[in-house]
């Protein structure tokens, strides 16, 4: 009975401790979380352990080329679920980027990411291989940009000048020029000064020293009033006035250039009118009276009831009128056209005068012989008014009795030929 009881009491006890050991395991179990996400939102787990038992805690951190805004970087195992993470990371700032002389930077953003591009003022450009940055997690991502002057390569010498530049220089930068001087007795043909410009090249083409003597000029019937005396050197310059009776043609300036005269000397001739004109049943409405000397002229306008026939307004050139002087006709209108079976579809109703115009169009059933468009000519209308016959309808009308008339005569002399010839033999 002894040895009984002591035996119920260990198996009693260890079933409670076998019971206990289970409700231990099975909250511990129960407690336990599983592995947090690696990476929320822009924000990646710091480190990882192998068990996360209740109560852990894990650390986040933003990923690279981003930083914290607000809220907690760590979250918390509990009842075996992990809090919510609060952090929120944004893109890191690169700041404004160095300044470059000559140049600006353009760009939108300048967070992580974000690409940059250097523009060069007028007449610079960007020295090295790039003129672009990006913003990276450690910074930008290049530095020691510039903008440098554009370069012109050296001119060349000019035959019997001198230029202004140092013997050491190899090239002009942007703006940079250079002066041209021509030796005694030489003048400088062109611009005295180059200047490079933004594109590399320069502002004009090198100048020419040159020897220049225009003749003496000849113009016979006229006179210097303004000018000196030769020599004409380049540029030198005469003015001339015609004798009195006498008309210039040409310019009365002329300027020696390039060993000539530009334009050519004028020459004066004896002025000689151009007739009066006369123009029947016309009036002049423009331009002076008579007498007409050149470049005169005249605007004309006929009568009421006239119509005029050529230019209204003539011109004096050489002696004479520039086009022929006009004529003014009586207007005469182009009688009534008459068109059977058919109907005008354009053009206005009479008189008809110059140059109107009707348009026919046959009635159904008809069909139309000649043109559809007629318009009235020197009081006739032309092409000839068309005539509309009706469809299938044998040929009628004088137009049909001029073809019989046609086909007769050759029948006729067809027949009457071996006669002629019979009798002459």
């Amino acid at each position: 009975m002894f040895h009984f009881d002591v035996s119920c009491r260990r198996l009693l006890r260890l079933w409670v401790m076998a019971l206990l050991s289970l409700t231990l395991t099975a909250l511990h179990s129960h407690a336990q979380c599983t592995a947090p996400p690696g990476k929320q939102g822009n924000a990646i787990l710091s480190h990882t352990e192998g068990e996360y038992a209740e109560g852990s805690k894990v650390t986040y951190e933003c990923i690279p080329g981003y930083v914290i805004q607000t809220g907690s970087s760590s979250i918390t195992c509990s009842n075996g679920a992990w809090s919510d993470l609060s952090l929120t990371c944004q893109k890191k700032s690169c700041g404004s980027p160095a300044e470059v002389v000559n140049g600006q930077w353009v760009y939108e953003d300048i967070t992580f990411g974000a690409t940059i591009t250097l523009k060069c003022n007028t007449g610079y450009k960007a020295g090295g291989q790039t003129s672009t940055m990006q913003c990276m997690s450690g910074g930008w991502s290049g530095e020691g940009f510039v903008c440098e002057a554009v370069k012109c390569p050296l001119p060349p010498k000019v035959q019997n000048g001198e230029c202004s530049l140092s013997e050491d220089k190899e090239y002009l930068l942007y703006q940079e020029s250079i002066i041209y001087t021509c030796e005694k007795s030489y003048t400088l043909i062109g611009e005295s000064q180059l200047r490079c410009t933004e594109s590399g090249t320069y502002n004009t083409q090198p100048p020419e020293c040159k020897k220049v003597n225009c003749p003496q000029p000849v113009v016979e019937f006229g006179m210097r009033v303004e000018g000196g005396p030769p020599p004409y050197g380049h540029r030198s310059y005469i003015v001339y006035e015609c004798n009195e009776g006498y008309q210039m043609k040409g310019s009365s300036k002329i300027i020696c250039e390039d060993n000539t005269w530009s334009p050519k000397p004028p020459i004066c001739q004896k002025k000689v009118n151009c007739p009066q004109p006369v123009v029947e049943f016309g009036m002049r409405v423009e331009g002076g009276p008579p007498p007409y000397g050149h470049s005169s002229y005249i605007v004309y306008e006929c009568n009421e009831g006239y119509q005029m026939k050529g230019s209204s307004k003539i011109i004096c050139e050489d002696n004479t009128w520039s086009p022929k002087v006009p004529i003014c006709q009586k207007k005469v209108n182009c009688p009534q056209p008459v068109v059977d079976f058919g109907t005008q579809v354009k053009g206005g109703p009479p008189p008809y005068g110059h140059s109107s115009y009707i348009v026919y169009e046959c009635n159904k059933g008809y069909q139309m012989k000649g043109s559809s468009k007629i318009i009235c000519e020197d009081n006739t209308w032309s092409p000839k008014v068309p005539i509309c016959q009706k469809s299938g309808a044998s040929c009628t009308g004088s137009l049909c009795t001029e073809v019989y008339s046609v086909l007769i005569q050759r029948v006729l002399m067809a027949l009457l030929i071996p006669v002629s010839l019979h009798l002459s033999q």
